[in-house]
């Protein structure tokens, strides 16, 4: 059979019976055999759990009794080296949660594809166990929805527009200064997040960002930011992305999207 592991570049390790001639016997592949002195014969019949590696028996080889330790040419087809696309495992987000919906892989964004800030869980299990932290968060900050990484321990974050007062649940949250704001709308395809939105928050209209006022000492020191992307401004405190300037000069002042090509940070006109 084989072992595969997609994330190295020796990733791809055909597993045989002998021990000498490993390069030689099949220089036509031009492989690197090894012999790394293991002592495994015969049929494969499980694995060592090593999340790294997938394994594959190869079916044609252990049909046959493995009473000699040569096998044929004709046992070991090329083809059978490449899985199935049946065989290969696929990770998904899983199904959606209740009071919160699957919108796919990725980190979660708003309706002007703007990141959110949040409040960070260590060592959550599953995404069910995530959604569980949220629902607490949500006790007192306004959660629109969780991004989750099973493969890392900070993987659980509850999606918050407010920046302050964040430390809920026993948590410390993050202010890293992201303009999501309001219903979760879309994903930015990363792979190693899933994003969920909370259908709770969201089926109530988001009319405007500003924090309540047992959040913030003051209300008036609150920006409204209630204008989207290219609409019309006199200044940045009404647009959610914090920038109005003119895009193109001499047609008046719009609400711009900070992203990565502006370096988040309005341009200076």
């Amino acid at each position: 059979g084989f072992d595969y592991n997609a994330q190295m570049s020796q990733g791809c390790r055909c597993l045989v019976d002998e021990s000498s001639n490993l390069s030689s016997a099949v220089s036509g592949c031009s492989p690197d055999g090894q012999n790394a002195s293991n002592g495994g014969f015969g049929k494969v019949i499980n694995t060592n759990t090593n999340n790294s590696f997938c394994c594959f028996r190869n079916d044609l080889t252990s049909a046959a009794p493995s009473a000699s330790i040569a096998p044929s040419t004709s046992l070991m087809p090329s083809i059978s080296l490449v899985p199935s696309q049946s065989s290969i495992p696929t990770e998904e987000c899983g199904p959606s949660i209740e009071n919160y919906s699957k919108m796919g892989k990725g980190k979660c964004l708003d309706g002007d594809d703007a990141l959110y800030n949040f409040v960070r869980f260590d060592d959550v299990a599953s995404s069910e166990e995530c959604a569980e932290k949220c629902n607490c968060a949500s006790q007192t900050l306004t959660v629109q929805g969780f991004d989750y990484n099973a493969q890392i321990s900070e993987g659980c974050r509850c999606l918050v527009h407010e920046t302050s007062n964040l430390n809920v649940c026993g948590r410390s949250g993050r202010n890293i200064q992201n303009l999501g704001f309001g219903r979760v709308t879309s994903t930015n395809g990363n792979p190693s997040f899933c994003c969920f939105r909370n259908e709770l928050t969201s089926a109530a209209p988001s009319v405007s960002p500003a924090p309540s006022a047992s959040m913030v000492p003051s209300v008036s020191t609150a920006p409204s930011r209630e204008l989207k992307t290219g609409k019309s401004c006199n200044g940045d405190a009404q647009c959610r992305s914090g920038c109005c300037r003119e895009e193109n000069p001499g047609e008046g002042k719009v609400c711009i999207k900070l992203n990565q090509s502006n370096n988040n940070t309005c341009p200076n006109r």
